[in-house]
């Protein structure tokens, strides 16, 4: 970058000479550069398996540079709605819609169609909210 500045600058320290860079990204060119130049790698809407092999392949590239392996944060989910206990997972809900669709003809991942919850309760709030 060129005539660019910062301000206020970021404090430097003998054990961080510059703040620590974080990313993200599930690509197998994210995870090569984030064991080569990042502080963090934050893995993001991967299942259990793919969580297990980023954390595999991350610290593979940092010993080509002479780094440590990054630190290594996680993303979890929670399915829930407003007024509504919380719901099972989105595969089994949209197995439930009646061709994959809302009543008003619009997918919405994991929602259910307005009236009832699986087991029969009665919703306490619009599912629209």
């Amino acid at each position: 970058m060129r005539d660019f500045s910062l301000t206020p600058k970021p404090l430097s320290t003998p054990e961080r000479p510059h703040p620590e860079i974080f990313q993200g990204g599930n690509s197998t060119a994210a995870r090569w550069m984030a064991g080569r130049v990042s502080d963090w790698y934050f893995s993001n809407g991967k299942d259990f398996d793919g969580v297990v092999e980023q954390i595999a392949d991350v610290p593979k590239s940092a010993p080509e540079v002479g780094r440590r392996a990054p630190k290594i944060g996680l993303n979890g989910f929670l399915i829930a709605y407003f007024g509504r206990r919380v719901l099972p997972p989105v595969r089994e809900l949209e197995a439930q819609l009646p061709d994959g669709e809302r009543p008003d003809g619009e997918l919405h991942h994991g929602e259910l169609p307005d009236g009832e919850l699986p087991d029969g309760e009665p919703e306490s709030a619009p599912a629209h909210a």
